[in-house]
């Protein structure tokens, strides 16, 4: 079993998960792909960003407030937190270098695609806890 590649780019990269398309790429250009597979009903993904050429400066800025963004929620996740703090983690540093980001950081996969149990997400009472497998997203999308 295999999930469909993804790709955004260009004026769709905000939208997460679009099918491929005739797009061309130019100069410049914000590339996300996302490949997914399943074994034995448990999912994985893997999200790469890149750029055609040199990103801009305001790309490049966008992905150095991801990655500290990235490193707060991270040194939050352990046993007792839950994924309201990983994400306020995450939005707090985000924010702090003057980007806003309104959707979750992150979330549950495993048995399916997506499980519907937990999110990285402002709100979010589920409690961490350990051999729970939840996905950060680890790309810059704006």
């Amino acid at each position: 079993m295999h999930r469909s590649p993804t790709a955004a780019q260009h004026r769709r990269e905000s939208r997460h998960h679009i099918p491929w398309s005739e797009d061309v790429f130019h100069e410049g250009s914000q590339i996300n792909i996302e490949l997914g597979g399943v074994r034995h009903g448990y999912a994985v993904g893997l999200m790469r960003t890149f750029s055609i050429g040199d990103p801009s400066d305001r790309l490049q800025r966008v992905h150095d407030a991801h990655i500290a963004g990235m490193d707060a929620a991270l040194e939050t996740i352990r046993p007792g937190n839950t994924c309201s703090d990983v994400a306020n983690a995450f939005y707090r540093v985000y924010e702090s270098l003057s980007f806003k980001k309104e959707s979750r950081c992150g979330y549950a996969n495993g048995i399916g695609w997506l499980e519907p149990t937990a999110s990285f997400q402002k709100g979010d009472i589920t409690e961490l806890k350990r051999k729970r497998r939840l996905r950060p997203i680890g790309q810059a999308v704006f």
